[in-house]
């Protein structure tokens, strides 16, 4: 077993919380709120542009060319994704002018780019996995099933898009070739997803009256 993949297997315990998080199942059953996801997704544009500049960081400390190559077109498609967002969630009715930082993705956020700044090329790497790889798992756990027509099935469909998981399987192999495995990396992959978890939930709780909804 890789190192990549026995820190999946490692933290499956934290991915199955997220798969029973109220925000999740809201989105398999179309129950989730309007208010809801629009809380996440205009967090999502904090977190695509945080990972551009991650990339980014991350490409300049490559030690080899072709490393840095593959880093540098993934800051490239993560620009590509930021505009696609900055023009997609209006229709969805996200406030995209709207700057607030929930705490929770202010904290993730913060441990990507003190990680990238502050480490190597491996720990930076294995701190970016987790969500995409949980983000990809997620939406494909979903799709096996029915799920009717309704305003987070984009960002679902954009969860199990190929060329998203052939993006994941690049990183896990830059984690296969420069992290070691040591305390401190299992511990980085750990708290990413410690981090989403939190957020899932922290969007959740955006409405505590659940009750009240229709």
């Amino acid at each position: 077993m890789t190192l990549s993949q026995d820190l999946w297997q490692e933290h499956q315990s934290i991915v199955a919380e997220m798969m029973h998080d109220p925000f999740i199942e809201g989105i398999a059953d179309a129950s989730l709120s309007h208010q809801r996801f629009t809380y996440a997704m205009r967090q999502e544009g904090h977190y695509l542009e945080t990972i551009a500049r991650v990339y980014s960081i991350a490409a300049a400390k490559a030690p080899g060319w072709e490393s840095f190559g593959m880093l540098h077109s993934m800051a490239d498609r993560a620009v590509r994704d930021v505009e696609m967002y900055y023009q997609f969630a209006p229709q969805l009715g996200v406030d995209v002018v709207d700057k607030t930082l929930d705490p929770t993705m202010h904290r993730f956020t913060d441990f990507l780019l003190s990680t990238a700044w502050g480490q190597d090329i491996g720990l930076t790497v294995v701190a970016l996995v987790p969500w995409q790889r949980a983000y990809d798992f997620i939406g494909d756990e979903i799709s096996h099933h029915d799920i009717p027509e309704h305003g987070s099935i984009d960002w679902l469909r954009n969860c199990t898009d190929p060329g998203r998981d052939l993006l994941i399987r690049q990183l896990e192999d830059l984690i296969d070739h420069y992290a070691r495995p040591t305390p401190v990396t299992y511990n980085t992959y750990q708290y990413a997803l410690q981090c989403q978890r939190d957020f899932f939930q922290a969007a959740w709780d955006t409405e505590p009256d659940a009750e009240s909804e229709e």
